[in-house]
């Protein structure tokens, strides 16, 4: 069999794809930096669920999906679901797609976010969870596990989050440790 360099390139992407279709998210204790400049661990969410929406300020559906978010965790905090909006912008001054805490804090704060924003430049809780698209959620059950992702932001619905309710009302009406 002979292979040219367009047959290579298909082989490789088919691959990596793969890989990253079939891999399996990872279980374990998240931390991640807040732009407040503490460290956040999951694990002190124990007994809650936990959402974390991943997304950039250069994502084009963020400056919808944010008050979006933010409408969504006003209706379920109350219900204890713990909400983070998860920034994958660079945190390195000079980067492609940086910027800085400040910035970042203010851009959540313009499009009426009030949840708190983590930073996860190297995408390693994106990836932690098997998610490889932007924005995605990861919601995290009781015991801090995985128990469902979601990838996108429907814009044509009117909360952008219509799916992510649905879900979260499963997991609440579960009440337990629930295995997705």
């Amino acid at each position: 069999m002979v292979f040219n360099s367009t047959t290579q390139t298909v082989v490789i992407i088919a691959m990596t794809l793969s890989t990253a279709l079939f891999s399996a998210p990872q279980s374990g204790i998240i931390t991640l930096r807040s732009v407040e400049g503490g460290m956040i661990s999951l694990d002190i969410h124990r007994g809650h669920p936990v959402v974390l929406v991943f997304n950039a300020t250069w994502v084009p559906t963020a400056k919808k999906s944010l008050p979006a978010l933010q409408r969504i965790a006003d209706l379920y905090e109350r219900r204890g679901v713990v909400f983070y909006w998860v920034s994958v912008n660079s945190d390195h001054a000079g980067e492609k797609r940086y910027i800085s805490d400040a910035d970042l804090k203010a851009f959540a704060k313009e499009k009426g976010l009030k949840v708190s924003v983590l930073r996860d430049p190297e995408m390693k809780a994106l990836h932690h969870y098997g998610l490889n698209a932007l924005p995605s959620s990861a919601i995290l059950d009781r015991e801090g596990d995985l128990w469902r992702t979601q990838t996108g932001f429907g814009t044509g619905q009117t909360s952008g989050y219509a799916g992510m309710s649905k879900l979260l009302n499963e997991l609440l009406r579960l009440g337990h440790h629930a295995v997705g």
